[in-house]
């Protein structure tokens, strides 16, 4: 592994093209090297107060990729804090900017399980806003998704039906065909298109798997999983966090239960990042070890949710 590549590893704990596009590489100005150490160290607070201040900084002297890194790290810091409020909405500022925003770091709302939010819930109106600019603007998918999927996890029937409908619109969105444009860099159009179609097809893939919510109360046998697991199996193994939550608690509803807390335990093993997911999977882990009274385990999970919730208060 080069130097660039172990850098975005230790931040990343990935190394897809989208962050190869948008991180540093091995030189990275002081005060960011500062704010990155914080990071690594689990320091998300004191690094995300850094992060906004050298954001300022990079606004001021009209230094693009430096605002963009500075955001992305924002965005990472506050899913640890479980902070989605803060999550959401700098998401969508950075949309506004990019609209190729990277998904890898979307705060994207699996579980309606507010009580581990503690205060820094989703704000829904901003979403609602958000789609209404998109029906007048030009395509941005990924902040579509993250928009329905707030919305989609409100409380209010109204609001969730907005959301279930926009999820639909994008989960059944025809998958682009590649935009021959004139252009002085044929070479980079097709990056462009290439990338532009990557983005479209998975952001299709998340809006499905998300649906799955609604499907998932009225499971009743193992072959109804077969097209979840075909959907799961299509997606970039790092964006697959949400899908093992989902098709975790799909498996324990048909009645696997062992299956489904292997399913579950990847995610506080793969993707630690999104705390309140981590946190979510632990406790159905632990509910499922119920049912197989396999209670000193399920109280061991429940304990490391518990001190998990702990260290990641904002």
């Amino acid at each position: 592994m080069n130097r660039r590549d172990l850098l975005l590893s230790i931040l990343f704990g990935v190394s897809s093209p989208a962050c190869l596009l948008l991180a540093y590489c091995s030189e990275l100005p002081g005060e960011l090297a500062g704010a990155d150490n914080l990071f690594k160290k689990g320091d998300y607070t004191n690094s995300r107060v850094l992060y906004k201040k050298l954001r300022q900084l990079a606004a001021n002297k009209n230094h693009p990729d430096e605002w963009k890194y500075c955001t992305l790290q924002i965005i990472r810091c506050s899913r640890r804090l479980r902070d989605l409020l803060v999550a959401v909405e700098e998401y969508f500022q950075y949309c506004r900017v990019d609209s190729a925003a990277p998904l890898e770091t979307i705060p994207i709302i699996w579980s309606t399980s507010t009580s581990l939010i503690k205060g820094s819930k989703p704000n829904s109106q901003t979403a609602l806003n958000m789609l209404r600019q998109l029906t007048t603007s030009e395509s941005n998918p990924a902040a579509e998704l993250l928009a329905a999927s707030v919305l989609a996890a409100d409380r209010e029937l109204s609001l969730r039906n907005i959301g279930l409908h926009h999820l639909r619109k994008l989960a059944n969105k025809p998958e682009s065909e590649p935009n021959n444009t004139n252009n002085n860099s044929p070479q980079n159009t097709t990056i462009q298109n290439k990338s532009k179609i990557t983005l479209e097809k998975n952001v299709m893939l998340l809006a499905g798997v998300l649906l799955w919510k609604e499907q998932i109360p009225i499971l009743r046998n193992e072959k109804e999983l077969t097209p979840m697991k075909q959907q799961l199996k299509q997606l970039p193994e790092t964006l697959r966090a949400g899908s093992l939550f989902l098709y975790g608690k799909a498996s324990a509803q048909v009645g696997l239960l062992e299956e489904a807390i292997l399913l579950l335990m990847k995610i506080p093993i793969q993707y630690a990042e999104d705390s309140v997911l981590v946190i979510d999977a632990l406790n159905e882990s632990a509910k499922i070890l119920d049912k197989l009274n396999r209670k000193n385990q399920a109280e061991q999970l429940r304990n490391e949710a518990k001190e998990l919730e702990r260290n990641s208060e904002p």
